[in-house]
């Protein structure tokens, strides 16, 4: 017997179709009748185990939660995005491209992980962390947030990489570097203003990861 079922309730979101879905049946802290967020397809949410997609929460094209996994509040799982095992991602976290969460890890308020991205073990991602490139987060002191400077809207992200390398991203661009590469940004930096920021950030980031300066 299947679990859910696709509602004829939809919504146009990023130019795709997304349907709500209902529970067929108890299981977890689901009720049968309950309303659940919305999918493309039944392929988005495996009819097995526990898992479920809460209130306004969004996945679609080729992302896949299954096993116990959770979805909530307004999160949004595209591409080929998973959240597997027990993860939790909720809040407005986002997770595209071939990232994923599993085991116990919990993604959640605005923290977004793209390309290949990985959360797992009990890691908790959160606030406004964007992790990209080679990300591998299995605990908290693996990534941290830094404002660019006092009040900005700006938010640096370090994480460590499955190579045990660290990479650097930008809240307000897609691209991320490496530590060396935003240390040599400092070089080029067009105002003394802006080096102090670069220098600030690269000190912190090596502080946190205890990374020996020369």
């Amino acid at each position: 017997m299947k679990k859910y079922e696709i509602t004829n309730e939809s919504i146009e979101f990023e130019g795709k179709t997304l349907y709500r879905i209902k529970a067929m049946s108890d299981f977890d802290d689901v009720k049968a009748g309950e309303f659940g967020g919305f999918i493309e397809c039944e392929d988005n949410l495996s009819n097995c185990d526990k898992c479920w997609i809460y209130d306004d929460a969004k996945v679609f094209c080729d992302a896949v939660v299954r096993d116990n996994a959770k979805v909530r509040n307004n999160a949004v799982l595209c591409d080929k995005a998973m959240a597997i095992e027990n993860a939790e991602v909720s809040g407005n976290a986002r997770l595209n491209g071939n990232s994923y969460a599993r085991q116990h890890s919990t993604v959640t308020d605005n923290a977004r992980l793209t390309m290949n991205a990985q959360a797992w073990g009990y890691a908790t991602i959160n606030d406004d962390a964007f992790l990209q490139k080679d990300a591998h987060i299995d605990t908290y002191s693996n990534w941290i947030t830094i404002p660019l400077y006092k009040e900005s809207e700006i938010i640096v992200t370090a994480y460590k990489t499955s190579g045990n390398m660290y990479n650097v991203t930008f809240s307000n661009s897609p691209h991320s570097f490496s530590l060396e590469e935003l240390e040599r940004k400092v070089e080029v930096c067009k105002t003394e203003e802006e080096k102090k920021h670069i220098e600030r950030v690269v000190k912190e980031i090596k502080e946190f990861f205890d990374i020996e300066t020369e």
